[in-house]
């Protein structure tokens, strides 16, 4: 049985002396199980294979009080594993291209599961973009590639903007791709026009593909992606001392936000007012998760989240993300478990499959190892565990959980300074964190701040009754860094944060 692999592509064959003898197939192939046939007069000492991979460690844990959702991590780092070798793969059973929309999402996965080897293979990803960009500004989907030279817009947005290039940067500190990189994005935002209202242009390229699946509102969804560009580009403007594109790009955003919200927001949902089918989840995941959308749209946007269920695996990462972000995390991980569920309970399998199904069930066959379909991966670490670099490659740590309706959940990232910690348990009325990070950097840990009365951080009171304390373990920050946790800074150490509610 095949799944969507082709054919016998790979054959060899051996023939045998008398005696006893070796051989070992040099040429690598994928599957999920080994079929051997012997013939009848031949006697067999010992079958084995080999499996190779791209030279990296699994040096990230996470585990937590959801079995299923155990479940689909470990199937997440698998998959994420057997789509690198010499570039990052869409699948390793069918072109094992570099689909570039695919590596968005593995590339964020593999900062927080992998070891930091992983990041070589990020960045030759970054300059295989940059280097093979045509002449006019073009920017190919997958890269290298012998037989397409199209562009995939959603794509290449998605890779050089907010959660790809800068991504990069600001989880590795790699500043001398940002400025490599960075000519290369400028001349691909040159090719983007915008129309009388404000918005931009509809633009095919190649390939005008938004996701797999159906009701894709591809007009407001390539807008998203354009400005999560610009706002990855004005980020790396300011890092590269660019101070005119800087202040040009974050003009570009301002309006770009005017325009989105007056033109494609009608009192309830974003649509384009040319579209007709159902309501797409994905352009309002991508407003949340980009700031198009402000906190007061965010009841209407749960609606939409709750009414529809679009995406494919690769964009209901930004789903789960935006319903952390709004606050509903309890919501966004019942939504995850659900749409996962039938993957993630396939005992044949060890890996997530392209679409939410396989063979007819597939988006067009689909594969049955996709790691576009772990970005939950990243949600988990980053949001319900809450280790985030809140300053680029750590220099500053970042440990805000959000329980999500679990009970508890633990992590563990290596990341640029060293190890970082994260656990917690979580019940109506109290919630205890304990996480460590190295000493010689400072950080910030919180706890989810809805209903608490009292913060204590190593048995020093900090917060009580909606004021914070003074105190000699750590300092209340003015400006929280995020909404919905009380947030203190602390040097690098150990640390048990109890919040009574």
């Amino acid at each position: 049985m095949k799944y969507n692999g082709g054919d016998n592509y790979l054959r060899c064959e051996y023939i045998a002396r008398d005696g006893v003898q070796d051989y070992e197939n040099k040429g690598w192939t994928n599957g999920h199980r080994v079929y051997y046939v012997v013939p009848a007069d031949a006697e067999v000492m010992e079958l084995k294979f080999r499996e190779s991979g791209y030279d990296t460690e699994f040096v990230g844990t996470f585990e937590c009080s959801d079995p299923e959702f155990n479940r689909f991590l470990t199937k997440a780092v698998r998959t994420l594993y057997i789509t690198m070798r010499d570039t990052y793969m869409d699948c390793p059973d069918r072109e094992r291209s570099q689909w570039t929309g695919d590596v968005v999402n593995e590339s964020g996965e593999a900062f927080y599961a992998l070891s930091e080897s992983a990041n070589r293979l990020t960045r030759k990803w970054l300059h295989n973009l940059a280097g093979w960009q045509k002449p006019d500004g073009v920017i190919y989907a997958p890269v290298p590639s012998s037989n397409w030279d199209k562009e995939l817009p959603g794509q290449v947005m998605a890779s050089l903007g907010y959660y790809g290039l800068w991504n990069y940067y600001w989880y590795t500190g790699d500043k001398e791709t940002l400025a490599e990189v960075y000519p290369a994005v400028q001349r691909y935002i040159a090719l983007w026009k915008k129309g009388p209202k404000g918005t931009v242009l509809l633009r095919d390229g190649g390939w005008n593909w938004g996701d797999w699946g159906d009701n894709i509102d591809i007009l407001p969804l390539q807008n998203a992606w354009y400005y999560l560009m610009i706002k990855g580009m004005r980020n790396a403007a300011e890092v590269l001392g660019h101070a005119a594109d800087a202040r040009s790009y974050t003009e570009e955003m301002a309006a770009l936000k005017q325009a989105f919200n007056s033109h494609f927001w009608n009192g309830k949902e974003y649509r384009d007012p040319e579209y007709k089918k159902a309501t797409d989840d994905r352009v309002h995941a991508l407003a949340v998760v980009s700031g198009l959308a402000d906190p007061d749209k965010y009841p209407a946007i749960l609606n939409v989240f709750r009414s529809q269920e679009n995406a494919s695996p690769y964009m209901e990462k930004y789903v789960f993300e935006a319903l952390m972000q709004m606050g509903n995390g309890d919501e966004g991980f019942a939504r995850h478990n659900r749409r996962f569920s039938n993957m993630v309970r396939n005992d044949y399998f060890t890996t997530l499959f392209e679409g939410w199904g396989i063979g007819s069930e597939g988006f067009g066959g689909g594969s049955v190892n996709h790691a576009w379909s772990g970005g939950g991966l990243t949600v988990a670490y980053r949001y319900v565990c809450g280790i985030r670099p809140m300053d680029v490659a750590y220099n500053k740590v970042g440990v805000l959980p959000l329980p999500s309706g679990l009970s508890w959940a633990k992590a563990s990232v290596v990341t640029p300074i060293g190890r970082v910690t994260s656990a917690f348990e979580s019940s109506p009325n109290v919630f205890v964190l304990d996480t460590e990070f190295p000493k010689e950097y400072e950080g910030v840990i919180g706890a989810p701040k809805q209903g608490v009365r009292e913060v204590k951080i190593n048995g020093t009171t900090v917060w009580k009754n909606g004021s914070p304390v003074r105190n000699k373990v750590a300092r209340f920050i003015k400006k929280q860094p995020s909404d919905l946790h009380l947030s203190f800074e602390v040097k690098g150490g150990a640390y048990k944060l109890i919040a009574v509610r």
